[in-house]
């Protein structure tokens, strides 16, 4: 697979946004380094979107994305992010060739900003 960072303007993730899930929102970049990560805030409450750099393995998403759902229900006292499904009931999606997946936001402050000890 190719190495290629994902970089698409939030305008365009916007409409990604509505186009999968049916909403809409306020969209801020997360620091990331390989892939790219957004943070929306809808009315239906706040999200990440994830978009994978190219080289990483669809299956190795999914696999990712398996294990939360997983744990979701083997594990439901843990705090862990959801898997937001797309309108239609996909876990994942892909665009432009890039693999996305949407997951419920966890509050906390972000590692790329904490105090390193």
């Amino acid at each position: 697979m190719t190495y290629e960072v994902p970089k698409f303007t939030l305008e365009r993730i916007g409409e990604i946004f509505k186009k999968y899930y049916g909403l809409t929102g306020e969209f801020t970049s997360l620091v990331s380094f390989e892939d790219q990560n957004v943070m929306i805030k809808s009315n239906r409450g706040k999200f990440v979107l994830k978009i994978a750099n190219k080289a990483w393995a669809k299956n190795f998403i999914e696999m990712q994305t398996d294990v939360l759902i997983h744990l979701k229900k083997r594990a439901p006292h843990l705090i862990l992010p959801s898997v937001v499904q797309s309108l239609n009931g996909d876990n994942m999606i892909e665009v432009d060739g890039f693999t996305m997946r949407l997951l419920s936001f966890l509050e906390g402050e972000v590692l790329a900003k904490s105090t390193r000890t």
